[in-house]
């Protein structure tokens, strides 16, 4: 493929082998250009400030030192709001994703994914501006497409919860926010998990918005 037509690929990680890991792999694929490799959120930044063009698609670990992913994701949301930023990372916490998601992240995946998951959510956030991935949500979501399980159907409460919980809200404040009781909120929130078999947050705010329950701004 020429290199023209190839999507460019910035890589963001403090982990050297990982980084020239990922080039290797992208480079194997043949589709994708790393055009830099930066082992710090100030070594992209700096490098941003004097690119001629922007990558397609910058792919930004969290956990580093000094300059952390959210610190450079929110430099980046605030200078290149345009620039799609591709979450890799090994955090999985409820209250990291959705801080990311909140500063514009446009997609999050964690490191131990294949190549090929790698690959498709490169292309969603360069092609449609988002991709959102983890491994339960996403089985689900795989058997919904091959006709093995339906959509459960949802009460409005819970739809509310769900995009509530996206808003890093605890459960007293939802609680108050919907005038329920704590107790009411909880027992909403274990009927969600129970219609998902799912058990964490996170796993449900991905689900959430794979199903456009939750919608992210492109």
């Amino acid at each position: 493929m020429n290199s023209e037509n190839k999507i460019r690929i910035a890589l963001c990680d403090d982990h050297l082998i990982m980084m020239q890991c990922t080039k290797s792999l992208l480079d194997a694929m043949g589709k994708y250009e790393v055009v830099v490799m930066a082992e710090s959120g100030q070594v992209l930044i700096d490098w941003l400030e004097t690119a001629t063009s922007l990558p397609d698609v910058c792919v930004l670990d969290i956990r580093m030192p000094g300059m952390s992913g959210l610190q450079t994701m929110m430099i980046l949301k605030k200078r290149w709001p345009e620039l799609k930023v591709l979450i890799l990372s090994m955090a999985d916490d409820t209250k990291t994703i959705t801080r990311m998601l909140h500063e514009g992240a446009r997609g999050y995946l964690v490191k131990n994914c294949s190549h090929e998951v790698l690959g498709t959510a490169l292309d969603a956030v360069n092609e449609h501006g988002a991709y959102f991935q983890l491994s339960t949500a996403i089985n689900f979501r795989n058997a919904v497409d091959q006709g093995h399980l339906k959509l459960p159907d949802f009460s409005e409460q819970e739809i509310n919860i769900m995009r509530m919980c996206y808003s890093g809200l605890g459960y007293k404040m939802i609680a108050d926010k919907l005038g329920k009781t704590l107790r009411a909120v909880k027992g909403s929130m274990d009927n969600i998990f129970r219609k998902l078999n799912i058990h964490t947050r996170s796993e449900l705010i991905i689900f959430a918005l794979n199903n456009g329950i939750i919608l992210v701004d492109p």
